[in-house]
């Protein structure tokens, strides 16, 4: 039985007013991790739950965002130069602001921080006796304490860009720390939460959630990840009562906060990030004009233009009759204005 705290709905779409989260205020400030230093602070009782994780660690790890994110979006970050002189020891996983974290083991919560470089973190004990590190985030789930025992895939907290890291995409950073010190997580995390245990993660989320915010979550991760959902219908996988509804409903364009002209100032392409693609992203799934953003809706809106999005422009392009060359300029702004006017 999962024993996490989740938290009220965080998933922030892109143009929507940044919100300033209270600072927490923890015994403990610190920005960097020293072996063992996570034990010692840890209460007797903490100590048996940790002691009751499993011996062998987990070698093949699932990426620990649970929606968005493919193994195939990693990127080794380990060992780029960062300010100060300091070397990166983790992996930064882009994902957009609010997505959710998630444990990728069953651990234990060890330490739960605030500080100027890794901004709002958590610290696990995972089986093997490793300890996981997860930095920048935008708020922890709700209750998130220190002696909570996790399952695989329970939540952690949202993805940001606190402490040190305010001027850049938002991002998780992770880090496996083990007996040898820090340990390039890359090479390890190869698997990804299989759609029965991510529809079993959303319904924890949704339980958990205030009455108030229950339908907007699930109306916004049905705009987001439409594609799972109907694909876990097809399988017969049983869906929250509230993602049913929101798939029956439906979804328009018309939820997409802001209109173009607020959101979108300069013309976008392959390569770009941003805030402003991401509501691009956000409106491609939402309009479905083909095969290409149903699979952009797997992938979700991440804020990044890659491959995949160019295609789902072209072929959004191509059926609204603009020119389709996957560049979002004046003309397909314009057309996309329109469109969220009606």
């Amino acid at each position: 039985m999962r024993t996490t705290h989740l938290t009220r709905y965080s998933i922030i779409f892109a143009l929507s007013t940044l919100v300033l989260f209270p600072v927490f205020a923890f015994a403990n400030h610190g920005d960097s991790y020293s072996s063992g230093s996570w034990r010692g602070s840890t209460s007797a009782s903490t100590d048996r739950k940790i002691d009751d994780l499993d011996n062998d660690k987990v070698e093949d790890l699932r990426i620990p965002i649970l929606l968005g994110v493919a193994v195939s979006n990693l990127q080794d970050t380990w060992g780029d130069a960062r300010s100060g002189g300091r070397v990166h020891e983790g992996i930064d996983i882009f994902a957009p602001r609010g997505a959710y974290i998630v444990s990728p083991t069953d651990a234990v919560v060890t330490r739960i921080d605030a500080g100027s470089l890794g901004g709002n973190v958590v610290y696990t004990a995972n089986p093997g006796g490793e300890t996981f590190y997860y930095a920048h985030l935008e708020d922890f789930a709700d209750g998130l304490d220190v002696g909570d025992e996790l399952e695989a895939g329970d939540l952690i907290g949202y993805v940001g860009n606190s402490g040190n890291a305010s001027q850049a995409s938002t991002h998780l950073h992770f880090t496996i720390y083990g007996d040898d010190g820090a340990e390039n997580p890359f090479p390890r995390l190869t698997e990804e939460f299989d759609i029965e245990e991510r529809i079993e993660s959303i319904e924890e989320i949704l339980k958990d959630a205030d009455s108030d915010d229950e339908e907007d979550i699930a109306r916004d991760l049905t705009l987001r990840y439409r594609s799972l959902f109907v694909e876990a219908q097809s399988e017969d996988i049983d869906l929250p009562a509230s993602i049913e509804d929101a798939l029956e409903t439906g979804t328009t364009v018309s939820t997409v906060p802001g209109t173009i002209t607020q959101v979108l100032s300069r013309t976008l392409t392959q390569g770009m990030k941003g805030a402003d693609v991401m509501w691009l992203q956000t409106f491609i799934i939402a309009e479905d004009a083909g095969v290409a953003a149903r699979a952009l809706a797997n992938v979700g809106a991440t804020g990044n233009f890659g491959p995949l999005t160019k295609s789902a422009i072209t072929e959004f392009q191509r059926a609204s009759g603009l020119t389709p060359d996957g560049v979002v300029g004046p003309k397909s702004r314009a057309f996309i204005d329109a469109a969220v006017a009606k």
